[in-house]
């Protein structure tokens, strides 16, 4: 029997045999009486030293909202550490980053259990690892340009996860590692400690672990629409197989489970039409009467296969009218093609005889199936101001045709109204036409935000693959503040061509705007802005969260605290990485935010129950002159409050109000029972004159 025993920083194999051994070592962590050491030092002796430097091999942790370049150096401060604090039922990522002074010809890594102070473990097959590689970029993104873009075109980007189990490593390559953890919803909350290795070579360097689990779970329920267009066609181009065939529809089987693990909630139940005959999900037949008939047998089945991944909240079809040119006037209604019954080339019907009785049996076959509450359909995209009267047309002729379908766009103007259920506004245009989509959100109108190939520049974020890498992950955060419902982007796979999965060479649009994963040969391959689109979407689940228990705390505090507002801590903690439309924190930043954030939630719902009020809210700028800032609040009766130090009446009925001058950092600290509780409000400095402030909390 093989067993491990670590001495002094080695690993050495013992082989336990069957009589007994009068040997006796204070050296060994475990009694031997009845053990024969054999150490093989050729074969057996591997250096297992918690360091950040093993031999030629410089190794350091970094943020995963960052990325790391083929020519990065480790920062004096770099140490080898990973630290991941999560809910139940959520993933989190960490990075590590290797830099040889020599080549390396095998590269893996070696993931062991974790275990808590009461001998729990958690289980190292909740821990994946891959190798990050690189996409190839032709050009920079649009009207931007260094520092604002990570790199000089044509440049190596790192983008694609590989699914490879070892890999070699060139001599001064800097090669990132990426981790990503997932807490079933069944794991006991905790500490867990331990260390994972990396193998270069046969020699082994030690990277400690800690993993923290806490004592809530993130939210199965999506509470964000986000749709990543599926351009099916191009799909099934790239694995070479029959659109819609069985190996079709198994490939996007696994597609739809990662889409669900990245909590996707929204399905496209056709492939785009862009105008002419298409073989999509729906068959169209003439009977003998000349009339149309629809087939759904394709649709149900993607649809079904959707929904069992969990790709469910939304059923998306896409456009039932097109531009004969974009920059044109005129609309064009969706020609649909049927085939007669009895035989014969297909047959092109006018918008009255063919498009108006698809969406009547539409209509009707997605109530039986009871879809048609989730259901929305496309009139015709990014409409402008050029063709805006004949989109309008359009749209009335579907809604004459279903009214109970949901009509969603993604439009570049205003004033659609009434004419559509879910307004789509380009980022940009939204923050251009704020006021006019918070007037909507006012009316019970549904508003998303998208972005494509625009936003440009480097005001306001995006996914492209020469950005930050933060970018990606501020998006979800952008919908809390203007409470926008949904994202959108229409680009999940939009490859074009390239050698491998990894080298889709762009040089349409800007780069990384079509795609976010990748073909691999045996289903998609992950990028590093997938992963923190989701993590970017589990935040926006912990605002959530914090603002439904904060609910709860309303209600038990009772009529006192009717006019108190449950997002106010959310929207708090959204403010000190959303600054404004246009500012932002960093990675680093971020992180200590989420952790406030985490805090929060935790606290809560535990005594003294508290909610704030702070006028302005709690983000906003502050002018110096001096600074003025009105704190009020309800707690519970006989609690005490503290407004940066200074002691706050609290009456009767557990409220208190304070007018603080001269701060623009707000802390209050509510005492009862031996119990303290300490919320923290930031506010931006309006003033040149004096110097700035971190929008952090202090830790």
């Amino acid at each position: 029997m093989v067993f491990p025993i670590e001495i002094d920083g080695f690993e050495i194999v013992c082989i336990k045999v069957r009589f007994a051994c009068p040997f006796r070592g204070d050296m060994f962590i475990n009694s031997i009486l009845s053990r024969l050491l054999v150490v093989t030092l050729s074969l057996n002796l591997i250096c297992s030293v918690q360091s950040d430097c093993l031999g030629a091999i410089q190794a350091w942790s970094i943020n995963p909202a960052v990325k790391v370049f083929h020519n990065t150096h480790k920062p004096a401060d770099g140490k080898l550490r990973i630290s991941v604090r999560m809910a139940t039922g959520e993933y989190e990522e960490a990075q590590i980053v290797i830099r040889p002074d020599r080549d390396i010809s095998t590269v893996s890594v070696r993931l062991r259990n974790l275990t808590a102070a009461n001998g729990i473990q958690f289980s190292a097959s909740n821990v994946r690892y891959r190798f990050v590689g690189t996409t190839r970029i032709l050009k920079s993104s649009p009207v931007a340009s260094l520092p604002d873009l990570l790199c000089k075109p044509p440049a190596e980007v790192p983008d694609g996860l590989l699914e490879k189990a070892r890999i070699s490593v060139k001599e001064g390559y800097t090669q990132a590692i990426w981790f990503t953890f997932h807490t079933p919803k069944e794991t006991p909350a905790g500490k867990y400690s331990g260390h994972f290795a990396v193998i270069a070579d046969g020699m082994e360097l030690r990277i400690p672990v800690e993993l923290e689990v806490l004592p809530f779970e993130i939210p199965a329920k999506r509470h964000l629409f986000v749709s990543n267009w599926f351009n099916y066609k191009v799909f099934a181009d790239t694995y070479r197989v029959g659109l819609w065939s069985d190996k079709f529809f198994d490939l996007i089987a696994l597609y739809a489970k990662n889409m669900a693990d990245h909590r996707i909630n929204v399905l496209q139940a056709e492939a785009p039409y862009w105008g002419g005959p298409l073989d999509n999900t729906i068959d169209f037949y003439l009977n003998d009467k000349s009339e149309l008939e629809c087939d759904f047998t394709k649709c149900d089945r993607l649809i079904d296969l959707m929904m069992n991944a969990g790709v469910k909240d939304r059923v998306e079809f896409f456009f039932n009218a097109t531009f004969e040119s974009w920059a044109k006037p005129e609309v064009l209604l969706r020609k649909i093609w049927a085939r007669p019954r009895k035989g014969g080339e297909l047959v092109e019907l006018s918008p009255d005889k063919g498009l108006r009785p698809y969406l009547q049996q539409l209509e009707q076959h997605l109530a039986q199936k009871g879809w048609l509450d989730r259901t929305m359909i496309h009139v015709s995209d990014e409409p402008i101001g050029k063709n805006f009267d004949s989109w309008i047309a359009a749209s009335r002729f579907l809604h004459s045709a279903a009214p109970n379908l949901r009509r969603i766009e993604a439009v570049c103007t205003i004033g659609f109204d009434d004419d559509l259920e879910v307004h789509v506004a380009k980022l940009n245009d939204y923050f251009t036409w704020q006021e006019y989509y918070q007037n909507l959100g006012l009316q019970n109108k549904e508003i998303w935000f998208y972005t494509c190939n625009q936003p440009w520049g480097h005001e306001l974020p995006n996914r492209f693959l020469d950005q930050p890498l933060i970018y990606v992950r501020l998006l979800p955060w952008l919908n809390w503040p203007t409470r926008t419902s949904g994202y959108l982007h229409g680009g999940l796979c939009n490859w074009g061509k390239g050698k491998d999965a990894l080298h889709y060479e762009e040089d349409r649009h800007a780069p990384g705007d079509h795609f976010i994963i990748y073909p691999g040969p045996n289903g998609p391959l992950d990028s590093i802005r997938w992963e923190q689109m989701r993590a970017g979407l589990e935040d926006y689940e912990l605002l959530w969260l914090l603002t439904a228990r904060m609910k709860e705390v309303k209600r038990r505090l009772g009529a006192n605290a009717a006019s108190m507002d449950p997002a106010e801590a959310s929207d708090a903690m959204c403010r000190m990485v959303v600054r404004d439309n246009t500012s932002y924190a960093g990675p680093d930043e971020l992180m200590l935010v989420r952790k406030e954030l985490q805090d929060q939630v935790l606290s809560a719902l535990q005594s003294p129950l508290t909610m704030l009020q702070c006028i302005p809210p709690a983000g906003s700028k502050v002018y110096y002159g001096p600074w003025n800032i009105i704190v009020a609040g309800v707690t519970e009766r006989d609690a005490n409050v503290r407004v940066n130090g200074r002691a706050v009446k609290v009456d009767d009925a557990g409220e208190f109000r304070i007018q603080v001058r001269s701060a623009h950092k707000i802390i209050v600290e509510v005492t009862k029972s031996g119990r303290t509780k300490r919320f923290v409000r930031l506010f931006a400095k309006g003033s040149g004159t004096q110097p700035g402030c971190s929008m952090i909390p202090e830790h």
